[in-house]
């Protein structure tokens, strides 16, 4: 169902705070965006189902939250450190949070006001022409 390549997750998390693994308790309260990768075709559709092992610190999350939407991009693996270094220049993030086999900050955002034009603005900047899908 959905595209190999790059998608964010927008997750609706009521206000908790709870434990995500190595990272300790955390708080979470709002609309988060979550930068990943799709390449072997199969892992959003993971993200979307309840009760599944917490193997990734954003299994937390979609377990408490729910998933309002998924932005997809038909770009390859290199691009997600990209789009996440670029996300977290102009949006509050939790520091290390889904990002352990990267070097930039984090893969979870805080979504506000121009996170999704920023997201549209980095596809259009890429050195691909992908194409990009929004699925509710």
């Amino acid at each position: 169902m959905f595209p190999k390549g790059l998608y964010v997750l927008i997750i609706d998390v009521p206000s908790t705070k709870i434990a995500v693994g190595r990272l300790g308790e955390l708080e979470f309260s709002g609309r988060y965006g979550y930068v990943g990768s799709n390449q072997s075709g199969g892992r959003i559709k993971r993200h979307l189902r309840k009760g599944k092992v917490k193997r990734w610190h954003i299994d937390y999350l979609t377990e408490i939250g729910k998933v309002v939407s998924v932005v997809t991009m038909e770009l390859g693996k290199g691009y997600e450190e990209d789009l996440a270094r670029r996300l977290s220049k102009k949006f509050e993030f939790i520091k290390n949070f889904g990002n352990s086999d990267c070097k930039d900050d984090s893969h979870l955002f805080l979504v506000s006001d121009g996170f999704f034009e920023e997201i549209n603005k980095f596809v259009q900047e890429s050195s691909e022409i992908p194409k990009t899908q929004f699925f509710k």
